[in-house]
């Protein structure tokens, strides 16, 4: 079960990576909100990963600053999603 959830780590947060890079190379700025919208999307999965992996494992420390780092990267992508909308 625990492997399972790290390959689901794993997918999530390369995913956030590869979409923000496309959102660098995207055509228009609505384009841009889209992929980083997808990145955003992501990154909140691999805040829930992380959060399963610390219940399953019982690790206390290490997790808890992963998914503090999650968070603040969901915000800045929420940050500069809104920025491109306005």
């Amino acid at each position: 079960m625990t492997v399972e959830l790290l390959r689901q780590l794993i997918k999530a947060s390369a995913s956030v990576g590869a979409n923000t890079e496309e959102a660098s190379a995207a055509q228009s700025f609505k384009d841009e909100a889209f992929k980083l919208g997808i990145a955003l999307q992501e990154a909140r999965e691999s805040r829930y990963w992380l959060r399963l992996l610390q219940t399953r494992t019982g690790l206390e420390n290490n997790p808890d600053f992963l998914i503090q780092e999650a968070l603040e990267l969901c915000n800045i992508l929420k940050s500069r999603i809104r920025r491109l909308k306005k």
